[in-house]
Protein backbone atom coordinates (compact mmCIF):
# COMPACT_ATOMS: atom_id res chain seq x y z
CA UNK A 1 0.00 0.00 0.00
CA UNK A 2 1.31 3.41 -0.94
CA UNK A 3 -0.06 6.68 0.38
CA UNK A 4 0.94 10.33 0.25
CA UNK A 5 -0.25 12.94 2.72
CA UNK A 6 0.10 16.69 2.07
CA UNK A 7 0.61 18.58 5.32
CA UNK A 8 0.90 22.32 5.80
CA UNK A 9 3.49 23.38 8.37
CA UNK A 10 2.71 26.11 10.89
CA UNK A 11 3.76 29.61 9.96
CA UNK A 12 6.67 31.37 11.60
CA UNK A 13 9.36 29.97 13.87
CA UNK A 14 7.52 26.70 14.52
CA UNK A 15 7.85 25.60 10.88
CA UNK A 16 11.48 24.47 11.23
CA UNK A 17 10.86 22.39 14.35
CA UNK A 18 7.71 20.90 12.80
CA UNK A 19 9.62 19.94 9.64
CA UNK A 20 12.33 18.26 11.73
CA UNK A 21 9.82 16.33 13.88
CA UNK A 22 7.47 15.17 11.12
CA UNK A 23 9.70 12.46 9.56
CA UNK A 24 10.10 10.82 12.98
CA UNK A 25 6.38 11.24 13.69
CA UNK A 26 5.52 9.57 10.37
CA UNK A 27 7.65 6.59 11.35
CA UNK A 28 5.87 6.39 14.69
CA UNK A 29 2.48 6.49 12.95
CA UNK A 30 3.52 3.62 10.68
CA UNK A 31 4.93 1.52 13.54
CA UNK A 32 1.83 2.02 15.66
CA UNK A 33 -0.39 1.19 12.68
CA UNK A 34 1.30 -2.08 11.74
CA UNK A 35 1.55 -3.08 15.40
CA UNK A 36 -2.25 -3.52 15.32
CA UNK A 37 -1.62 -6.55 13.06
CA UNK A 38 1.78 -7.54 14.46
CA UNK A 39 1.84 -6.74 18.18
CA UNK A 40 5.40 -8.01 18.73
CA UNK A 41 8.64 -7.27 16.96
CA UNK A 42 7.85 -3.96 15.21
CA UNK A 43 10.81 -1.58 15.42
CA UNK A 44 11.86 1.68 13.82
CA UNK A 45 15.23 1.90 12.10
CA UNK A 46 16.68 5.37 11.57
CA UNK A 47 15.88 7.39 9.63
CA UNK A 48 12.72 6.13 7.93
CA UNK A 49 12.22 2.34 8.02
CA UNK A 50 9.87 0.15 10.00
CA UNK A 51 11.09 -3.41 10.49
CA UNK A 52 9.59 -6.61 11.82
CA UNK A 53 12.11 -9.12 13.14
CA UNK A 54 14.95 -7.43 11.22
CA UNK A 55 13.06 -7.43 7.93
CA UNK A 56 11.79 -4.25 6.30
CA UNK A 57 8.03 -3.92 6.46
CA UNK A 58 7.44 -0.25 5.66
CA UNK A 59 9.14 3.04 4.94
CA UNK A 60 8.46 6.76 4.94
CA UNK A 61 9.82 9.76 3.08
CA UNK A 62 9.02 13.39 3.84
CA UNK A 63 9.90 16.14 1.38
CA UNK A 64 9.18 19.84 1.55
CA UNK A 65 8.05 22.30 -1.09
CA UNK A 66 8.20 26.05 -0.75
CA UNK A 67 8.54 29.42 -2.43
CA UNK A 68 10.72 32.38 -1.57
CA UNK A 69 12.42 30.69 1.36
CA UNK A 70 9.12 29.71 2.97
CA UNK A 71 8.14 26.09 3.54
CA UNK A 72 4.61 25.78 2.13
CA UNK A 73 3.87 22.05 2.31
CA UNK A 74 5.40 18.79 3.42
CA UNK A 75 4.58 15.69 1.42
CA UNK A 76 4.71 12.54 3.51
CA UNK A 77 5.00 9.42 1.39
CA UNK A 78 4.42 6.07 3.11
CA UNK A 79 4.76 2.55 1.75
CA UNK A 80 3.65 -0.52 3.68
CA UNK A 81 4.15 -4.04 2.38
CA UNK A 82 0.62 -5.26 2.99
CA UNK A 83 -0.56 -8.27 0.99
CA UNK A 84 2.65 -9.60 -0.52
CA UNK A 85 3.37 -13.29 -0.23
CA UNK A 86 6.93 -14.42 0.53
CA UNK A 87 7.24 -15.56 -3.11
CA UNK A 88 6.47 -12.03 -4.32
CA UNK A 89 9.82 -10.68 -3.12
CA UNK A 90 12.84 -10.97 -5.42
CA UNK A 91 15.53 -13.42 -4.27
CA UNK A 92 17.88 -10.64 -3.09
CA UNK A 93 15.17 -9.25 -0.76
CA UNK A 94 13.57 -12.42 0.56
CA UNK A 95 15.69 -12.37 3.75
CA UNK A 96 15.46 -8.59 4.22
CA UNK A 97 11.80 -7.76 3.56
CA UNK A 98 8.39 -8.98 4.65
CA UNK A 99 4.74 -7.95 4.55
CA UNK A 100 1.86 -7.79 7.00
CA UNK A 101 0.27 -10.76 5.25
CA UNK A 102 3.45 -12.86 5.24
CA UNK A 103 4.16 -12.07 8.89
CA UNK A 104 0.62 -12.43 10.25
CA UNK A 105 -0.69 -15.15 7.95
CA UNK A 106 -3.83 -13.13 7.16
CA UNK A 107 -4.93 -11.05 4.18
CA UNK A 108 -5.01 -7.35 5.00
CA UNK A 109 -8.04 -5.11 4.42
CA UNK A 110 -6.37 -2.15 2.71
CA UNK A 111 -9.19 0.28 3.54
CA UNK A 112 -8.86 -0.56 7.23
CA UNK A 113 -5.07 -0.25 7.03
CA UNK A 114 -5.29 3.13 5.27
CA UNK A 115 -7.81 4.48 7.77
CA UNK A 116 -5.72 3.34 10.74
CA UNK A 117 -2.63 4.94 9.20
CA UNK A 118 -4.39 8.24 8.48
CA UNK A 119 -5.71 8.44 12.05
CA UNK A 120 -2.31 7.66 13.60
CA UNK A 121 -0.58 10.21 11.34
CA UNK A 122 -3.19 12.86 12.22
CA UNK A 123 -2.56 12.22 15.92
CA UNK A 124 1.20 12.57 15.56
CA UNK A 125 0.88 15.56 13.24
CA UNK A 126 -1.11 17.27 15.99
CA UNK A 127 1.55 16.40 18.58
CA UNK A 128 4.25 17.87 16.30
CA UNK A 129 2.27 21.10 15.96
CA UNK A 130 1.31 21.50 19.61
CA UNK A 131 4.23 19.99 21.53
CA UNK A 132 7.19 19.98 19.17
CA UNK A 133 10.03 17.51 18.97
CA UNK A 134 10.35 16.32 22.60
CA UNK A 135 7.40 13.85 22.77
CA UNK A 136 8.08 12.68 19.21
CA UNK A 137 11.72 11.99 20.00
CA UNK A 138 10.77 10.18 23.22
CA UNK A 139 8.23 7.89 21.52
CA UNK A 140 10.52 7.23 18.54
CA UNK A 141 13.27 6.04 20.89
CA UNK A 142 10.80 3.71 22.63
CA UNK A 143 10.10 2.09 19.26
CA UNK A 144 13.76 1.91 18.19
CA UNK A 145 15.89 -0.24 20.49
CA UNK A 146 18.69 -0.06 17.92
CA UNK A 147 19.03 3.70 18.42
CA UNK A 148 20.91 3.32 21.70
CA UNK A 149 23.85 1.10 22.57
CA UNK A 150 23.93 -0.87 19.32
CA UNK A 151 26.76 -1.28 16.86
CA UNK A 152 25.72 0.08 13.45
CA UNK A 153 26.97 0.56 9.94
CA UNK A 154 25.56 3.72 8.33
CA UNK A 155 25.90 4.76 4.70
CA UNK A 156 25.88 8.55 4.28
CA UNK A 157 26.39 9.41 0.64
CA UNK A 158 29.91 8.30 -0.19
CA UNK A 159 30.93 7.65 3.43
CA UNK A 160 30.42 4.49 5.49
CA UNK A 161 30.41 5.04 9.25
CA UNK A 162 30.71 2.31 11.87
CA UNK A 163 30.08 2.96 15.53
CA UNK A 164 27.73 2.64 18.49
CA UNK A 165 24.41 4.47 18.61
CA UNK A 166 23.79 7.04 21.34
CA UNK A 167 20.19 8.04 20.64
CA UNK A 168 18.90 11.09 18.81
CA UNK A 169 19.86 14.72 19.17
CA UNK A 170 17.25 17.43 19.73
CA UNK A 171 16.65 17.75 15.95
CA UNK A 172 16.24 14.02 15.28
CA UNK A 173 19.77 13.34 14.04
CA UNK A 174 21.26 9.96 14.91
CA UNK A 175 24.15 10.17 17.39
CA UNK A 176 26.89 7.63 16.62
CA UNK A 177 30.06 7.19 18.67
CA UNK A 178 32.95 6.29 16.38
CA UNK A 179 36.71 6.66 16.60
CA UNK A 180 36.54 8.43 19.97
CA UNK A 181 34.01 11.09 18.99
CA UNK A 182 30.25 11.37 18.69
CA UNK A 183 28.92 12.33 15.30
CA UNK A 184 25.37 13.48 14.60
CA UNK A 185 24.04 12.15 11.31
CA UNK A 186 21.20 14.04 9.67
CA UNK A 187 20.86 11.79 6.63
CA UNK A 188 21.92 8.32 5.61
CA UNK A 189 20.81 4.72 5.85
CA UNK A 190 21.45 2.32 8.69
CA UNK A 191 22.59 -0.81 6.88
CA UNK A 192 23.15 -3.07 9.85
CA UNK A 193 22.31 -3.05 13.55
CA UNK A 194 23.89 -5.43 16.07
CA UNK A 195 23.39 -5.48 19.82
CA UNK A 196 26.57 -4.64 21.70
CA UNK A 197 27.88 -6.91 24.45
Amino acid sequence: MYAAFVLRPPRGAGATQYAAALPLAAGIAVAETVAAWLPEGVELRWPNDCDWRDRKLAGTLVEGEGTGGTLDVLICGIGINANHHERDFPPDLIDRATSLRAASGDAIDLAELALCLALRLATWDDICRCQGMAPVRRRWLELSPGARGCRVVVQTGSETIEGVTEGLDERGGLRVRCEGETRVLISGEVLRVRQTL
